[in-house]
């Protein structure tokens, strides 16, 4: 009975902050400070939580812990749920728009467009998150190799690679200034050439360890997670960037930062 009541009471303690959350955007209406503030608030946390599922997928899976790779995959799907909860709010602002056509403008229009923009990309990073969590809990469950080595020490450095970008999240969340954007984007850069530089070598690993397919399969399918997770918060920084453009009066062009779904 305490159990219940203990779960009743964290379940609607986290629906109301995100009812408040919501409220938040909502109550915006045609004030782009407003929807840049929230954006800016959510991005670096979010990716800070993403990064921890990231990591607790990584280390658990190399632990062969099937239970906690259950555990990241349970709070990547919650990260969704939350952010699937947040990105509705663009429709009542959309709503919004048309009920004070009068008083709207374009650049209202455009900082709710990037607002949607910024959250489908983080949508997307936990659907990826997710994904490569199934795909560990999978191997792990039918007792797939667990591969070691050059392979594994590529992930972890990979993986910290990442976790500097979170300090570029940051300061884009504080200053969403051309060069914070810019050095983050030469950050992601550097670590996709990384990616691309452990994809071509896991050919070579294969013919010398005789690596099976599921543990290249496996090693692939995390390379293309940390790849997604860097790749959709750069479009996010730029749409950050966008919206801080709109609230200080600049025009943007819309398919410059227009990643998203």
């Amino acid at each position: 009975m305490a159990c219940s009541l203990a779960i009743i009471i964290k379940t609607n303690f986290i629906k109301k902050k995100e009812s408040e959350t919501i409220a938040a955007v909502i109550d915006a209406k045609n004030d782009n400070s407003k929807i840049l503030e929230t954006v800016s608030a959510a991005v670096p946390t979010f990716f800070d939580n993403h990064v921890d599922v990231l990591r607790r997928i990584f280390v658990n899976f190399f632990e062969d812990n099937e239970y906690q790779i259950r555990k990241a995959r349970n709070k990547a799907s919650n990260i969704l749920e939350e952010i699937n909860s947040e990105r509705s709010a663009y429709y009542t602002m959309a709503l919004e728009t048309n009920v004070y056509a009068k008083n709207d403008n374009p650049g209202s229009v455009d900082a709710k467009h990037f607002f949607y923009l910024a959250f489908s990309n983080m949508r997307e990073v936990s659907k990826s998150i997710r994904y490569a969590a199934d795909q560990a809990v999978n191997h792990v469950a039918n007792r797939h190799t667990i591969f070691e080595g050059q392979m594994k020490e590529s992930i972890f450095e990979l993986l910290r690679r990442v976790e500097k970008i979170n300090i570029d999240m940051h300061a884009i969340a504080i200053e969403s200034t051309a060069s914070n954007v810019e050095a983050m984007i030469k950050h992601a850069k550097k670590l996709n050439r990384e990616i691309d530089k452990s994809q071509i070598d896991l050919v070579t690993i294969i013919g010398k360890q005789k690596v099976s397919m599921h543990s290249a399969e496996m090693y692939l399918t995390f390379l293309q997670t940390i790849r997604d997770v860097a790749n959709r918060y750069v479009a996010v920084a730029m749409q950050q960037r966008a919206l801080s453009q709109i609230v200080a009066g600049y025009p943007v062009h819309l398919h410059a930062h227009s990643r998203g779904r």
